[in-house]
């Protein structure tokens, strides 16, 4: 677990989403929160979904390898192509 600052490399990032951990962030002046969508055990992520800070879902990610869940668009851009951009809260 990291807490605050920016990613050394996109492989802190790929880790974070592998062991299934909640990751929060901010991204052009905006708070987001990239948790996994568990199956009904409670123990296995099968989604992700993407919200921004008011609770509002903008993207459910019916993905989990981490390359796949970085896809998902963050103002037209997919976020694996904005990771220097982005200032870490938790991961």
């Amino acid at each position: 677990m990291e807490i605050a600052g920016k990613l050394k490399s996109i492989s802190d990032l790929k880790d974070s989403i592998d062991v299934q951990m909640e990751i929060e962030f901010k991204l052009n002046k905006k708070t987001y929160l990239l948790e996994p969508v568990y199956d009904s055990s409670g123990s296995h992520a099968i989604a992700w979904e993407l919200s921004t800070d008011d609770g509002r879902t903008t993207s459910t990610i019916n993905a989990t390898d981490p390359d796949e869940v970085l896809n998902v668009q963050v103002d037209q851009k997919k976020l694996k192509d904005q990771w220097e951009d982005m200032d870490m809260i938790f991961y």
